[in-house]
């Protein structure tokens, strides 16, 4: 979803987060933006978590508890 994506300059990243919780920042490259979904086209993995929404008490390094829909 395109409320997990922040921009930086002329980079993007989002919130990858570990089997522990923890989350990290990661660069990705994007490519088509399409009702509120983004193509992401390098910088993740298939079944790779990231923090969709929220991202804004997200902190690098930090712990979180996963909500799962």
């Amino acid at each position: 979803p395109d409320t997990s994506v922040m921009l930086e300059g002329d980079k993007t990243y989002v919130y990858k987060v570990s089997e522990k919780n923890i989350t990290n920042k990661a660069e990705i490259k994007i490519g088509i933006r399409n009702n509120g979904y983004v193509e992401v086209i390098s910088g993740l993995s298939e079944g790779d978590s990231i923090v969709a929404e929220g991202l804004k008490k997200v902190r690098p390094g930090g712990k979180i508890k996963p909500i799962k829909k």
